[in-house]
């Protein structure tokens, strides 16, 4: 069931589980993501059009130059959405914020890696000890994690399936030859998915 969260004589903004969508007054449906980002000033060129269109106070938000106050609307809308979201997920993964942080570690560790190779290990290897506390910790949170990494390299492997059927490179592989190798993809992509549903 949608719900509104703006509306005015010009449009009506529409929120369900799938994202926002925005109806103009003459039938027009314009969708966008639930989490839309930042709100951000038009580009000159941008700007000029729709000056050019006799319009004012527009801003860009997720892709789309619209007034303003429609772009506050949706955004309160989306970032209160997210903190639920967030909230829920805590409740129910007592270990996210602290995986958060062992990401961020990771993360300072890689900027590092060029200027200070030397602090860069040193946070890598707290980074993994935390790791190994966490999974510990919370083994649940820990093979939701893995069945999500495995399904992810299952996914990447389909996409390799998919084009091991029309590519190759110096034109020596026969159709048979590209079958099978897309054959040899989608084996290991429904391994990868057997063992993230814990088979």
């Amino acid at each position: 069931m949608a719900q509104t969260v703006y509306e005015d004589s010009d449009r009506r903004v529409e929120v369900s589980g799938s994202g926002y969508e925005i109806v103009t007054a003459d039938g027009r449906r314009l969708r966008m993501t639930r989490y839309v980002g930042e709100v951000r000033p038009l580009s000159a060129s941008m700007a000029k059009t729709v000056a050019a269109a006799g319009k004012t106070g527009y801003v860009f938000l997720a892709g789309l130059a619209m007034p303003r106050e429609v772009a506050r609307a949706i955004k309160i809308h989306s970032d209160e959405s997210l903190e639920e979201d967030r909230r829920a997920y805590a409740s129910s993964h007592p270990g996210a914020e602290e995986r958060r942080a062992i990401d961020r570690l990771l993360e300072r560790a890689r900027r590092l890696a060029d200027e200070d190779y030397s602090t860069s290990l040193h946070l890598l290897h707290e980074a993994d000890d935390r790791l190994a506390a966490w999974r510990e910790k919370y083994p649940a949170e820990a093979r939701e994690e893995d069945a999500a990494n495995l399904r992810a390299r299952a996914a990447k492997k389909r996409d390799l399936a998919s084009g091991a059927l029309v590519y190759d490179c110096d034109g020596s592989l026969t159709s048979e030859d590209m079958e099978r190798r897309s054959a040899a993809f989608r084996a290991e992509a429904e391994e990868l998915e057997k063992r993230a549903a814990g088979g």
